[in-house]
């Protein structure tokens, strides 16, 4: 974290902190608890902000977040007061064909989006409904990048009756069936995919 704040613009040592902070983050509770306490979701945020061009970076730092954000009910709140949804957003559009940062970036959009009426606000206005249906279109192949392009989905429309009918009004139902016909084998696409149509 140190170094990335002592890097700031040198993307590659601030790509290498991400992919870091993504690894120490999974599956470990205490570390994420550390990474907060040091302020790494803002080093995350910042590097990501000043470097948008850089898609290595903007892919680490999806990353991050996306495993940061993993199993906790706190670190959405700070990621999203950071303007992490933003931020995310902002990659997802600029990145359409990596499979990486649409990967790591939608399972964000889902963290930040379940049992949040704001940012699922926020993301059906900014296009997020379509952001993940051109994940699904451009990256049929890619079973991660649908599975959790259908959970944001699932996330943006939780709850929330207007969202739903978004989603049916923008040919999401065929989409996922034909997705979920693709990756028959696939569980996370056949979990995430029945959720979104659920909702």
């Amino acid at each position: 974290i140190d170094a990335m704040r002592a890097s700031l613009r040198k993307t590659h040592v601030e790509a290498c902190g991400c992919n870091a902070l993504m690894q120490l983050s999974t599956r470990c509770p205490e570390n994420v608890q550390r990474i907060v306490e040091e302020k790494g979701i803002k080093a995350v945020c910042m590097s990501m902000f000043k470097s948008e061009e850089d898609m290595a970076l903007q892919e680490a730092g999806c990353g991050a977040l996306r495993f940061v954000m993993a199993d906790s009910e706190d670190t959405p709140d700070e990621v999203d007061d950071l303007g992490g949804l933003q931020i995310v957003m902002a990659a997802l559009e600029k990145f359409p064909m990596s499979p990486g940062v649409q990967e790591h970036g939608l399972c964000c959009i889902a963290n930040l989006c379940w049992h949040h009426p704001d940012n699922q606000e926020t993301v059906v206005l900014k296009g997020g409904v379509e952001l993940a249906l051109n994940a699904i279109r451009n990256h049929p192949d890619q079973a991660k990048v649908i599975a959790f392009a259908c959970a944001s989905l699932h996330g943006i429309s939780n709850d929330h009756k207007r969202h739903r009918e978004v989603l049916g009004r923008s040919g999401a139902i065929p989409l996922i069936i034909e997705a979920m016909e693709r990756h028959p084998d696939m569980a996370n696409v056949q979990a995430y995919a029945c959720a979104a149509l659920q909702s």
